[in-house]
């Protein structure tokens, strides 16, 4: 099953990018940054804030006898990422709260009650555009492990903050990112003023 087009104040957020994807851990893995995704759907779309992927790694210094580094083991290494999402699917609130914390009516009407709950393991697609190509996350085990405070105002959209905690793949990844190829579109200040 491919995702249907997703459209935000009439633009195209697959041709703009800014989308963000989910499906279960055995959905095929993507191998680039523009082919069509099968099992993944709909999750949200990614806020202003943009992606933010962050690295963790410990390390031990081993030292000579006279005190000098002639090593580093990495002891410890890990991957979270961060980003805000505008109009999330159903799915996408059970993903965050809790698979039996989040009920829809049969009129849409969307009930998340506030109890402990731990968030299922998924893969994750992450899209955006980085000077006209496209970009494509992609996170093959991920679990929603922190949700951000949400303001409810009437000047701004409320916006879910979440961060992921990356597990690895068979093959050791964390995270893969694919970036489409092609010329790198640069502005250069001057050129069209």
């Amino acid at each position: 099953m491919t995702t249907p087009d997703i459209f935000v104040l009439g633009a195209d957020a697959q041709a703009a990018g800014g989308y963000f994807q989910v499906a279960d851990l055995d959905a095929t893995a993507p191998t680039d940054a523009t082919s069509p995704l099968v099992g993944f759907t709909s999750a949200g779309i990614i806020s202003l804030d943009g992606v933010t992927v962050a690295e963790t790694k410990s390390t031990t210094p081993v030292k000579d006898a006279s005190g000098a580094i002639v090593r580093v083991i990495l002891t410890e290494y890990g991957v979270r990422v961060s980003l805000s999402l505008l109009a999330p699917t159903l799915a996408t609130f059970e993903y965050m709260y809790g698979v039996g914390n989040v009920t829809q009516d049969a009129n849409g009407n969307i009930t998340r009650r506030f109890r402990k709950a731990e968030a299922p393991v998924k893969s994750w697609a992450l899209h955006f555009v980085d000077e006209g190509r496209k970009v494509r996350l992609y996170l093959p085990a991920g679990q929603i492990v922190e949700t951000g405070d949400k303001v409810y105002n009437v000047e701004n959209p409320t916006n879910y903050e979440v961060v992921i905690e990356c597990r690895p793949n068979a093959d050791g990844d964390y995270a893969l990112e694919f970036t489409q190829g092609g010329e790198t579109v640069v502005y250069t200040p001057g050129e069209d003023e």
